[in-house]
């Protein structure tokens, strides 16, 4: 699997930065907005709090964890299906 290879871990992280970037950079842009009316907000509005949150999200996630997105974790026995 290619997120075991000794890059992936720098590689994700890598990713995970630049989505925050992203975020950063729409979050300017929705600040610039920020003066107008809730009648002057539209789709393209909402559209970009979408991604700013998402890949704010996304990108913290994969920042913090690396790699270590794809660990297999161990389930208790009480939240295991029958």
């Amino acid at each position: 699997m290619w997120h075991r290879r000794p890059w992936a871990g720098p590689l994700i992280r890598l990713l995970g930065l630049a989505l925050i970037a992203l975020a950063v950079a729409v979050g300017r842009a929705l600040f610039a907005r920020s003066g107008a009316s809730p009648a002057e907000l539209g789709v393209r509005d909402w559209l970009l709090a979408l991604v700013d949150f998402a890949s704010a999200s996304v990108g913290g996630g994969m920042l913090l964890a690396g790699a270590h997105l794809f660990d297999q974790i161990e389930v208790s026995a009480r939240w295991r299906r029958p």
